[in-house]
Parts: structure tokens; sequence; C-alpha cells
């Protein structure tokens, strides 16, 4: 007798149970969380939200405190400085970088606006600039930034991946291809089947960890980044850039960053390119 009544609690139960999940009286899964990044299919989609990530911003500047070392630096130790960046257009952006020395010495000046990249070494007070359309040359690879390699500078490498942060500095002639890890998105740039650059960004926050750039099968230089802010513009850039080529290693803490020329904050000054120097022409490879 008591077993055929727990038969039929049982059978109760069960029904009651059955009941509850076709009228949906179970919890179900509550909509997406708002502000959550869209999931990221390709290469192509990463891309498109990288540059959207930035699309608000026209400007930054930043104060630096810079650590230069190398066997080959002209200049090592601890300096100080002034970043910009600005937007040019949907694709690129110009960098000015300014380096002093902690009492007020320039160290360094750059500028790079499109083809044309201009660098002063008040070592020797020579400038030296490439702008390959003042000898009708479309390849930019025909005056290489190398020739800059007296100042010690991984001047090429950071023209080149500073772009990431704003999500430029991509070429379509390259194939791209995407890793989706756990923690990261890692991104392959291909010419061919010769790996150029490996770019690693946070998820979900799109953020640029580390970058690696290849020749010919072997790692010769990259960038990390890190320390990146925990809301609004802020979140977008890093606070720590260390870029590596060769035997140069430049550190750039970015410090009071401003944007778009807002007026909250210590002011940002960039002093005025030094003057008497002399401008020398980077020569084609021969």
């Amino acid at each position: 007798m008591v077993a055929e009544k727990l038969r039929n609690l049982a059978v109760r139960g069960f029904l009651g149970l059955t009941l509850l999940l076709v009228a949906g009286g179970c919890p179900r899964p509550g909509p997406a969380v708002s502000g959550a990044p869209a999931a990221v299919a390709d290469a192509s989609s990463l891309r498109a939200m990288l540059q959207a990530r930035t699309a608000g911003v026209a400007r930054l500047d930043a104060n630096l405190e810079v650590r230069l070392a190398g066997s080959a630096a002209a200049y090592r130790g601890r300096f100080f400085g002034t970043l910009r960046m600005e937007r040019r257009s949907p694709e690129e952006a110009a960098l000015w970088l300014q380096v002093y020395s902690l009492i007020g010495a320039p160290v360094l000046e750059v500028i790079a606006d499109g083809d044309r990249v201009e660098v002063y070494s008040p070592l020797d007070r020579t400038v030296l600039f490439n702008f390959t359309e003042l000898m009708g040359s479309e390849d930019r690879e025909e005056f290489p930034l190398t020739s800059f390699g007296e100042v010690a500078f991984p001047l090429d490498l950071l023209r080149s991946e500073l772009k990431l942060l704003w999500g430029f500095g991509f070429d379509d002639r390259y194939r791209y291809e995407l890793l989706d890890t756990s923690d990261a998105y890692v991104l392959s740039e291909w010419n061919g089947d010769e790996l150029l650059r490996e770019m690693e960004y946070s998820r979900p926050g799109l953020g640029l960890k580390r970058v690696r750039v290849y020749r010919g099968g072997s790692p010769v230089g990259g960038m990390d980044c890190g320390d990146y802010g925990a809301e609004g513009k802020g979140s977008l850039f890093p606070g720590r850039i260390e870029a590596r080529e060769g035997e140069s290693l430049v550190t750039l803490g970015l410090k009071n960053m401003r944007f778009d020329g807002e007026a909250t904050g210590p002011a940002i000054t960039f002093r005025m390119p030094a003057h008497e120097r002399l401008i020398l022409l980077t020569p084609p490879v021969p």
C-alpha cells in the first residue's frame, strides 16, 4: 500500500514538472548584457570593430615619461617629453613626439605625417626626413627609415604600430587571419606565405596588448601595451608602451592624456622645432 502511494506521488510530481516546463515556469536565459561587444566572426569584422572603437577621438595629447636603452643608443636613461597623435582620415593618423632630458635639453623630435617623416637629432644638429614624393617615388621602402639609425630609436616600428591603437595600419595587399583564444584575439598578417606581424587584442575590450614583427620568419621587434584606463576615452589608449627593434628599446609612459583638445587638467605644451637645422634627404638603397 505504501509502495503504491509513493508511485502515485512520483507520477503526479513528474506530470507537474512536465507542465511547469511546457508553461515556461522555469527561469529562461535573460537578454544579452547591454553594451556587450558583438562577436568577432573573422579578421574583417575585427578590423571594422577596431576602427569603430576610436572613431570618436580626433586627437590625443599626452605627457611622457621616457626610458631609452640599448647598446646602440646615443642617449640612455630616463627622460620626459610630449606626444600628439591626430586623426588625418579614416585610415591615417599623424604623430608628433618630442623627448627632452631632465634639465630640458632636446634629445629627439619626430614628426610623421603620411609619407613625410622628419627626425631631429640634437646630438649633431641634424634633421633627416623621408619624403618619397619629392623624388617621384611611389615605393616608400626605397627610402628606408633605418637611415635614422644614429638616433638609436625604433622609429619605423613605433610609426607603424602606434597606428594600430586607432585601428589603422592594415594593408589590403596582405592576408589577415584571426585566432580566437580565451582571453584575446590574435590577428596575423601575411604576405603570401610570409608572416609579417602578429597583433594581440584583449577581449572583451579590444585594447592592443602586443605586436610581434617578423622578417624572414624570425622576430625582429615588437611592441607591448598595458595600463589601460578603466572607463571613458582613457580606456581606449594604453598608459604604457614598450617598443623594441634590434638593440633599441624605448618605454613610453603616457600621463595626463587629453582628447580632442579638451581644456580640463594641466596644459600639455609642445615646443617649436629647434632652429638652425641641417636638412638631409635619406638616400635610396644602392
